[in-house]
């Protein structure tokens, strides 16, 4: 779509023809120039294709989990039905008591990562890594799919399990190897 292509957009919200836009009628009454505009629209457009891109990718990874390893999906689902039953959907405010989902969420980016190059980053000071040099402003690519191989921190590491994951809080998930799935330095 092309950015001259988005006043439906502005004409819904300014005529209050959106049922939940309350950050697009904020920006409604706002002034920008013109090349402003184009820059908020370009990056929105960056954003959501970055996001659907990976969106799918695990979720693909999700599905062929379930088809590979179908006693996962048996656990999960005995544990919805547990919390959650069968008369309604889960809601964020049910996460907290889906633990063997938040695992499952963990082991999917972790067993096939998005991106598992990671993105290109750009050392900001000399530094050694097992004997090598690397000198500053040298760039890197992070190998983000060996580190969430590493057989030391994951047991027989192409299989999915999410149950590597259950004694490990949020921060222990971040802080440690799991963390590059998010981002490298």
């Amino acid at each position: 779509m092309e950015a001259d292509d988005s006043g439906h957009v502005e004409f819904a919200v300014r005529h209050g023809q959106t049922k939940d836009a309350s950050e697009l009628e904020r920006l409604s009454h706002l002034n920008f120039d013109p090349q402003e505009e184009q820059l908020i629209k370009d990056v929105a457009a960056i954003a959501y294709a970055a996001g659907s891109d990976t969106t799918v990718s695990a979720l693909l990874s999700f599905f062929l989990a379930l088809i590979v390893y179908p006693d996962v999906q048996i656990k999960a689902q005995a544990e919805i039905d547990r919390i959650i039953g069968k008369d309604r959907l889960p809601t964020f405010e049910d996460r907290n008591d889906l633990p063997y989902i938040d695992c499952i969420v963990w082991e999917c980016l972790r067993w096939n990562p998005v991106t598992p190059l990671g993105l290109a980053r750009k050392v900001t000071e000399d530094d050694e890594y097992q004997g090598y040099q690397i000198p500053k402003n040298t760039t890197i690519l992070p190998n983000v799919w060996a580190l969430l191989h590493e057989e030391s921190m994951y047991p027989d590491p192409m299989k999915f399990n999410p149950d590597r994951f259950e004694d490990l809080g949020p921060a222990d998930l971040i802080d440690g190897s799991l963390g590059c799935v998010l981002g490298v330095g």
